[in-house]
Parts: C-alpha cells; structure tokens; sequence
C-alpha cells in the first residue's frame, strides 16, 4: 500500500479516538456531578463504551500513523514533536480502558476523580497531538523563504504530487532514497522550476510534459515546508 493510502486512512482514523475520548471524559465529569443515582449510571456507561471506543481508535490511528511515517517511532521536526503527544497519550488511552475494565465501571467518589484527571490529561495530550498533525498537513509553521507566503492549499495539493512523482526517488519521507535529501533545500524557486521542468542528466527525469506551472507551483510549495 502506498503513501497515499495511509496518509489517508491516518487523516480519517484519527478523528475517531480524539473525538471519543472528549466525549468519553464529558460523560464521565457528568457522571461525577449528577445526584441522581440512576442517571450518574447512565451516564458512567456511556463514558465507559466510548474510552473502549477510544481504545480501539487509538490503535488504528497509531498503525496508520507508524506506516505512513515509514515506522519511524520518534522522527525529527514536526514528525517528532507530533510524536511526543501521540506516544504518552496512546499509552494514557490504553491505561484508562484497562482501569475501566479491571474495576468494571464501579469507582469510589476518589478512584473517579482521579481517573478523571488522568482522561482529561489524556485530551491535552491527543489535543496537542491532533494540533501537530494539522500543522504538519496544513504546513502553517513553516514559510518560504522568499518574499512571498507559502499557499496553505498550494503545500497540501504539493504533498499529493510529491507522493506521485516524486516520492519513489526522493522517499515518501522526502529525506532521500535513489534521489537526494530534500530538506533545508537552499535554492531559488526559479532553480526548483529549472531541475523539475529540464531534469538532471543521468540522474533526474523531465517532468515538463508531466506537470504545469501550477502544479510546479504547489510542488515548490510543499518543499519549502521540509525543514528539520
């Protein structure tokens, strides 16, 4: 399976167990609060299937995750730091579903508070998660070093071209296979636009019969986000 089908499937995966681990904890803080003993079990139960929800998401979004970075577990730039949230809140997630399980959704007033502060930090952290990957997709931390702003759009349509041209060279990763490393590239655009439209003798295809000057545009786009 290439690139682009886990870059697709991480993108739809990890919607899940963010989602269900807020709503998860919400319950449970509403639980918590509730007078009413039949309706504080309601809402415990609903707190209790969506973090086994949660559980099961994570581990999808994390495999997804792992394939599409080449299973690269730490990383480097944004890759890394995204990791540095993903990893303890998978470990928090798992660890929350197996404390619910073990104690059967019955806690003391006590063993729920701390169980609630635990799932909150959990939602920090797979927020910050969450906040990283969008970054890293939509490339809003980094910018051109020409006068001129790196396209938001531009970035993510190039990434697209990049996995289809480019990437069974360069790696999916950008960081060099038969091809070279692509990051900190210190060229002109109009240098970019030479090397891609005439290619390099021996060593790089033309692609001026394959890709126009807008999708030149965004693929230039998208390299100026590769920074380590």
């Amino acid at each position: 399976m290439n690139s682009l089908f886990w870059e697709r499937a991480h993108g739809g995966l990890t919607h899940f167990p963010i989602a269900l681990i807020f709503v998860a904890t919400l319950f449970d803080i509403l639980s918590f609060f509730r007078d009413r003993s039949s309706k504080r079990r309601d809402f415990s139960a609903i707190g209790y299937w969506l973090v086994i929800l949660a559980g099961i998401g994570a581990v999808g979004a994390v495999f997804s995750g792992l394939a599409l970075s080449k299973w690269q577990v730490v990383g480097t730039g944004l890759v890394r730091l995204h990791h540095l949230f993903v990893w303890p809140s998978f470990v928090l997630i798992l660890a929350l579903v197996a404390w619910r399980v073990a104690a059967r959704n019955e806690f003391s007033r006590r063993a729920l508070a701390s169980y609630l502060i635990a799932s909150c930090c959990a939602c920090a952290l797979i927020g910050a998660a969450g906040f990283v990957g969008g970054e890293m997709l939509l490339a809003e931390t980094t910018s051109a070093p020409d006068p001129f702003p790196v396209l938001i759009a531009d970035a993510g349509q190039g990434r697209h071209l990049f996995l289809m041209n480019c990437a069974h060279c360069h790696g999916d990763d950008a960081h060099g296979d038969e091809g070279p490393d692509l990051y900190n590239l210190h060229k002109t655009d109009a240098r970019i636009h030479q090397v891609i439209t005439a290619g390099i003798k021996g060593e790089m295809p033309s692609f001026a019969k394959k890709l126009g000057e807008p999708e030149i545009k965004q693929l230039t786009a998208y390299l100026r986000t590769l920074r380590s």
